[in-house]
This record gives structure tokens, C-alpha cells and sequence, in this order.
């Protein structure tokens, strides 16, 4: 495990410690990967598990689920741009969800969010947790982070 800076005003970082207010332990790895948009060789931080969270679906899906996050109901560049190289605005509302590939069809953004509660149900996704921007997430600075290579965690 390594240690990286982030800035705090990223969506990674706003994200992190409102998991870690919520008493979950996120879990990360630097991950390199194809990008078919820009087609070229990426890396980022990958949102890999959260330690403390019950997943929401059989175990039999666990090798289709992933972690999404979403700027106001949208996958910022299609799910292209690492999370924390997100930098929100303020009254932007941010959300992690569980989606099962396959399954889940991109409609979340027509979803309305009242109370931490979505107003409709969506197949093979779940909300882990929503939270708006507000002015005192935009001051930035450095905000470390620990993360796993991702060689470690497929190795498990």
C-alpha cells in the first residue's frame, strides 16, 4: 500500500471522508487501463470496495459489480475521467452507486433524490451515498489518500 496526494476539493476526496463520516472504509487501487474514448493507455484511482458496506446483490453477481460515481445523475466523460480528477462546483450533487454490468442501463439521472432516497428503483443499481457541494468542499489543498497497486488486489 502507498500513499498519494490528491487535491481535497476533488470528487475522490469530498467522497472519502463523507464514507469515512459514515463509518465505511473505502478501499483503492491505482488502476491502468485502456480508454476507447481517447484510445490511449490511462491510469487513475479505482474505488475498488468499501470495507463496513453490505453489498446489495446475490454474490453470484460480484464479478459484474463495480462502483460508479455521478456529477448531477451523469457519469463525468462517460465513466473516462478518474474520480479524482473530477472538481465539482458548488450545488453539485454527487453520488456513488453499485451498478451491476449488463444489467444497469444508464438511467439514473432520471432518478430524484429526496432525503438520501431515490424515488424510483433502477435494475442493477444501488445508491451508497449522495451528498451536494457545498462552499466549504472547494477550498483546495493536499488530501492523502492510501491505495493498493492493482497487481496486489488481483492477486487475492
Amino acid at each position: 500500500m502507498k500513499k498519494i496526494t490528491i487535491g481535497s476539493n476533488s470528487f475522490l476526496a469530498i467522497m472519502d471522508r463523507e464514507l469515512k463520516a459514515l463509518g465505511l472504509k473505502p478501499v483503492y487501487v491505482w488502476n491502468v487501463y485502456f480508454d476507447t474514448i481517447k484510445r490511449k493507455k490511462e491510469a487513475g484511482i479505482l474505488l475498488y470496495s468499501l470495507d463496513g458496506h453490505q453489498i446489495p446483490f446475490d454474490a453470484k453477481l460480484k464479478d459484474f459489480l463495480g462502483i460508479l460515481g455521478f456529477v448531477n445523475g451523469q457519469e463525468p466523460g462517460e465513466g473516462s475521467i478518474p474520480l479524482h480528477n473530477i472538481l465539482p462546483k458548488i450545488n453539485d450533487n454527487l453520488a456513488l452507486a453499485y451498478i451491476i454490468e449488463g444489467m444497469y442501463r444508464g438511467n439514473f439521472s432520471e432518478v430524484n433524490i429526496v432525503e438520501g432516497k431515490m424515488d424510483k428503483e433502477i435494475e442493477g443499481f444501488h445508491l451508497i451515498h449522495h451528498y451536494n457541494i457545498q462552499a466549504k468542499d472547494l477550498e483546495e489543498k493536499p488530501y492523502e489518500i492510501s491505495i493498493f497497486e492493482n497487481s496486489i488486489i488481483s492477486q487475492e
